[in-house]
């Protein structure tokens, strides 16, 4: 009787398997899974990036069209005033012949990369966001209601950019990093937090 009870526990465990075993399995399987899903869409991505990269070589005097809506508060969405749009009308006050190719948008400001390497900026520029003072009238206040190019990064080639809530970065082709905006927490790299 004995012999028996021990086969039918045996038996029994062979079916469910050790616990511990099938623990580390779906452990195991979730990690490989979530593993491929991230592959998947990092493939995804730079599919979805060729696609338009093979668009723009074929077409590179597309439309380049520059859409913003939202809260136009100290010309935020570019359009030349301060006036709120809930849906999506076109930026027609660009430098002339300035392809938008990549936009980052702060908290009260607003950077974009043209195809031609320059930089524009513009919203409100009280924490030095703009990169210029070329609006500035002498009581702290530095605002662009319209597009206008960083005359400071003229000379390089921006590649490409990045927009915090009130400082910005470049990176140019050079490699060399340009950040500039506020830096009281010291979001700017630099040695020191001013802005």
């Amino acid at each position: 009787a004995e012999e028996i009870a021990k086969k039918t526990l045996l038996d029994k465990s062979k079916k469910e398997g050790n616990p511990f075993g099938e623990f580390l399995k779906k452990k195991a399987g979730g990690k490989i899974f979530r593993c491929l899903v991230r592959y998947a869409e990092g493939k995804h991505l730079e599919s979805i990036l060729d696609r338009a990269n093979l668009r723009y070589q074929a077409d590179p005097e597309g439309q380049h069209k520059l859409f913003m809506w939202g809260v136009g508060i100290d010309g935020r969405c570019g359009h030349g005033y301060s006036m709120a749009y809930a849906t999506p009308h076109e930026v027609t006050a660009l430098p002339l012949k300035a392809k938008v190719v990549e936009i980052a948008c702060g908290c009260e400001h607003t950077i974009a990369r043209t195809y031609d390497g320059s930089l524009l900026s513009w919203g409100n520029g009280e924490r030095g966001q703009l990169g210029t003072t070329e609006n500035y009238n002498g009581v702290g206040v530095n605002k662009a209601n319209t597009p206008q190019v960083v005359q400071g990064l003229k000379r390089y080639f921006i590649v490409n950019l990045a927009a915090g809530r009130w400082h910005n970065l470049v990176i140019t082709s050079d490699r060399v990093v340009f950040t500039w905006g506020a830096g009281q927490f010291g979001q700017l790299g630099l040695d020191n937090w001013d802005t």
